[in-house]
Formats: C-alpha cells, structure tokens, sequence
C-alpha cells in the first residue's frame, strides 16, 4: 500500500501544513499554539467562505463553553502572525457579529507522507 498524501496550503508567502500544526514564512517556522493552528486550519481549508463564529468555536473547542472572546484573541494572535490588519485585511476579514473569511488566494500542495 502507497502512503497516503497529505495537503498543505500556500498562501501569499506562507506555507501551512495543518498535519504538522506548522505555519512557516519564508522557510522560517512561526510558532502559534495549537488552536491557533486550528483555527488556521478551519479557515484555510475553506477560504471565501464565511466561518461563522460558532461554526468555529464548535469545530475547535467541541462542545464545551468558550467565549467568543477567547476566538478573538486567537483570531488577533493568527493577524499578528500573518502580519495582517484588521481594517484592510489581506487574509483574516472580520464579518461583525457573524464571524471571519479567509479572504487570500489559497493554493493546495500535496505532500507524500513521511
């Protein structure tokens, strides 16, 4: 049996491997915590579309009580990361009171497994 592929995403000068949980630009590993990565993950996977705040906080922390601020700050640790601005942003935008759209130009890369 051949191992299976896995998908990364490229976006701008980034590359995202959710597998791996690692967002690197420029060659240059950025460390975020691990629902920072999720959070990534979910928008990435899915860019244009809308994820609504719950849709994300349901997909990311499960079922247990989160606040949506505890979203925004990860939303603010990704734009920070990324080096994106909430008022003209180039990946993350913010739908208020709805939730946020990944709104960059995402290419899948397909990795062989390791």
């Amino acid at each position: 049996m051949h191992p299976a592929a896995h998908i990364a995403y490229e976006f701008g000068d980034f590359h995202f491997d959710p597998e791996a949980a690692r967002l690197s630009h420029g060659g240059e590993v950025i460390n975020l915590e691990p629902k920072a990565i999720a959070v990534l993950g979910q928008m990435v996977a899915h860019p244009g579309h809308l994820c609504e705040r719950d849709e994300l906080l349901d997909a990311v922390w499960g079922h247990r009580h989160v606040t949506p601020s505890t979203l925004n700050r990860i939303v603010t640790l990704l734009r920070n990361a990324l080096g994106d601005e909430r008022t003209a942003p180039r990946y993350i935008e913010t739908v208020p009171r709805h939730g946020y759209r990944f709104v960059a130009e995402v290419r899948e890369v397909r990795d062989k497994a390791h």
